[in-house]
């Protein structure tokens, strides 16, 4: 928490880091849950699980063979604060998912979101630097399956963009956030929902 994606995946840049895919992997067990990512979690059982995920310690040709999130013996019983940390996860890394450096590309992108050319989407996605480039594919096929689950888990691609756009793309200075807030994000969110929506048809071409 708090660190870069580069230094998480330090010792592998074909690998997301042990965190997401820990909860992901955790998450997509339970991809029926209803509200996973907008309910909120148990604040003591998500310290305790916090916890554990910092003081991973794993050398990496047992990685190399893990292939589900229970192999690290770590602890998760409760759903919804296993989304929530997550999110903070996405929030507190140091460089968002989508770069500062590339914001203003992907804003000017979601401007014109109603008449949307996924040719464009999939350059922005192409250009992200590698270690962000692998953990937004990852994530976003997360997020693809959760909203086919809507029936039951109540997780929409509306509803998935409306919690996790700021956590993934935002500008680094913070002079203008009422702008940001108030005119950009609403159609950063149009944009990632729709990313979301037809990730099926994206993930091919990237």
């Amino acid at each position: 928490f708090g660190s870069t994606i580069e230094a998480a995946i330090s010792h592998n840049n074909e690998q997301v880091p042990d965190i997401s895919f820990i909860l992901i992997d955790y998450l997509k067990e339970n991809i029926t849950n209803t509200g996973i990512l907008k309910l909120p979690g148990h604040f003591q059982t998500m310290e305790l699980i916090k916890k554990q995920l910092i003081n991973i310690n794993i050398n990496i040709n047992e990685k190399n063979n893990i292939n589900n999130y229970k192999e690290y013996n770590i602890q998760i019983r409760d759903v919804n604060s296993a989304g929530q940390i997550l999110k903070d996860y996405l929030r507190e890394l140091q460089i968002p998912l989508i770069p500062y450096k590339q914001y203003i590309i992907w804003y000017n992108i979601s401007i014109s979101s109603k008449d949307v050319n996924q040719k464009n989407i999939v350059e922005l996605i192409k250009e992200l630097p590698l270690p962000h480039h692998i953990l937004f594919l990852y994530l976003f096929n997360f997020f693809y399956l959760l909203q086919q689950h809507s029936d039951d888990n109540l997780m929409s691609s509306d509803t998935i963009s409306e919690e996790i756009t700021s956590l993934i793309i935002r500008p680094k200075s913070s002079r203008n956030k009422k702008l940001y807030i108030n005119e950009q994000l609403p159609k950063l969110k149009i944009l990632i929902s729709y990313i979301i929506n037809h990730f099926d048809q994206i993930r091919l071409l990237v």
